[in-house]
């Protein structure tokens, strides 16, 4: 089976598309990474998780600049805007 026949295929590659369009608004700690792909991607049965991540692991290696995010990265570090009420001056 090719890996674009693989099963969720398709709705990991709408899964990064929409990624790279709202790559300004989204956590890059949480998007487009395989975690992200299993929460967002509709699925039933527990055995579909895998094939979610399977499928995103394809994607993703069939694609560099997302190959560096297959997992979590770590928590960006908390800003505070100077105008922001309760921050720190």
């Amino acid at each position: 089976m090719a890996p674009s026949d693989a099963p969720f295929s398709a709705e990991v590659a709408r899964y990064l598309a929409d990624c790279a369009e709202h790559a300004r608004l989204l956590s890059p700690a949480h998007h487009p990474t395989e975690e992200g792909a299993v929460k967002l991607i509709w699925h039933c049965r527990a055995d579909e998780v895998g094939q979610v991540r399977a499928a995103f692991r394809a994607a993703v290696a069939a694609r560099p600049p997302y190959a560096i995010r297959l997992t979590a990265a770590p928590p960006a570090a908390s800003l505070a805007c100077e105008d922001t009420p309760g921050a720190a001056a």
